[in-house]
This record gives structure tokens, C-alpha cells and sequence, in this order.
């Protein structure tokens, strides 16, 4: 449900940019994001402290942006998310000494060996980085339509 209700979100971004601008865009997101929290936490339905942390930041940052008319704000948001989740990743392998992704199998009854879980950790934590990089230097260098669809299709690569 999290992931339909997230690209619906997205769509929205889309379609609010494409018709109005960046600021209503990014009020929409936020608001979307804002309502998807409250649902999950009032319902009782499971949501990850993962979900809870990106739902807040994107309601933070795409209000910010609306409220202070500077789309830096969730521009940023993508670049601080993806860095802090590489960073979880590789703190988790480092600290603990086994592969977060293999847990996570683990826990869904689904055995996988350390080492490709490992493997996959690093597979996952560079490419978190890389899209964080990515961001950052599309918001920068770019127009602010390219970063739209750069950031439009962050929904896709991650579904």
C-alpha cells in the first residue's frame, strides 16, 4: 500500500509542477506526505520506522519549500535521504558485523548467506550514494525541470 500511495504521490508532484510550479508541487507533496503519516500511525497498520522517517522529511522539506518559496529545500531532501541511508547501511555492516539485507530476508522466513547479503549491502549502500551525488549535481548544474524529472523517476528506480 505504501508503495501505491507513494507513486501516486509522485504523479502528483508531476502534474502540479507541470501545470502550476515547483511551490505548489512541493505543498502538494508535502501535504500528501503529512496525510500518509497520520493514516499509517492512526490506523494501526504496520508502517517502518523507515517509512515514518522518509514520509516525515518529504513533508517537511516540500512544506519548507512552499512556505519560504525556495524549492532548495526539497531539492536537498533527496541528496539528505539517500546519504543517510548508504550511511545506515554501512554503520549496520560495519557495527553489527552482518548484512542488514540478509536480515531482512531473514526475518520474512527467507534464509540467505551472509556474504551475498553483504554484497548486496554494499551494492545498495553505493548506490544510494550515487543518487545523492546525482541530485546534488543535477539541482546544481541543472534547470530546475531536469531536476523534476530526475527526481520523478527516483520513484520508479526505486520501486
Amino acid at each position: 500500500m505504501y508503495q501505491i500511495f507513494q507513486l501516486l504521490t509522485s504523479i502528483i508532484f508531476f502534474l502540479c509542477y507541470y501545470f502550476y510550479d515547483i511551490y505548489v508541487a512541493s505543498l502538494a507533496i508535502g501535504s500528501m506526505s503529512f496525510i500518509q503519516l497520520a493514516i499509517g500511525q492512526l490506523s494501526g497498520n504496520q508502517i517502518t520506522s523507515f517509512e515514518k522517517f522518509s514520509l516525515g522529511m518529504l513533508s517537511l522539506f516540500g512544506m519548507s519549500t512552499w512556505y519560504f518559496r525556495n524549492p532548495l529545500f526539497i531539492q536537498w531532501k533527496v541528496t539528505i535521504l539517500h546519504a543517510l541511508v548508504a550511511l545506515f547501511i554501512v554503520l549496520y555492516l560495519v557495527l553489527q558485523k552482518q548484512s542488514l539485507f540478509a536480515g531482512v530476508l531473514r526475518a520474512q522466513n527467507i534464509n540467505l548467506p551472509n556474504k551475498v547479503g553483504q554484497k548486496a549491502d554494499q551494492l545498495l549502500a553505493a548506490f544510494m550514494f550515487s543518487i545523492a551525488v546525482v541530485n546534488y549535481y543535477i539541482f546544481t548544474f541543472c534547470s530546475e525541470y531536469t531536476w523534476v524529472l530526475f527526481k520523478s523517476s527516483l520513484i520508479f528506480i526505486n520501486l
